[in-house]
């Protein structure tokens, strides 16, 4: 979903930037599931085409910038990969500086995926305008 809120939000604010997706512990190659595709469908977006993928060193090594939804998902990065540390942060840690988590809604109902795209967006809304001003552009 981040990926295609993202996609949406900065097209929108006429930023040009490029982003990927690729998760931690994603059951790979498999596509959106029904209740992240149902939440962005509802908002307007589509996860159609969308396949899950493994991060790898050379999705950091191209990538600007690399948000995470959780901490724990930070922690792992930062442990398989030390050397990318300086990119790698809580999408919460960069836009806000807080130590919040983005609650992961995989595996529960339709509601948890509801609340994690409308979080997920005011983020990224900050994101952008954050970006912005910084003039950084490529993310995952």
């Amino acid at each position: 979903m981040a990926r295609a809120i993202a996609e949406d939000v900065f097209k929108k604010a006429g930023i040009p930037a490029a982003f990927s997706s690729a998760g931690i512990y994603a059951h790979c190659p498999s596509p959106a599931s029904v209740n992240a595709a149902g939440s962005a469908a509802a908002n307007g977006l589509s996860l159609t085409g969308h396949i899950s993928r493994p991060v790898t060193e050379e999705t950091l090594k191209t990538a600007d910038l690399a948000l995470t939804m959780t901490i724990s998902h930070k922690t792992r990065l930062m442990e398989l990969y030390p050397q990318y540390g300086k990119k790698i942060f809580t999408i919460h840690e960069y836009v806000t500086g807080s130590g919040a988590d983005v609650a992961d809604p995989y595996g529960q109902d339709a509601g948890a995926y509801d609340f994690c795209f409308q979080t997920l967006k005011k983020l990224i809304v900050q994101l952008a305008e954050k970006l912005n001003t910084d003039g950084r552009g490529d993310m995952v």
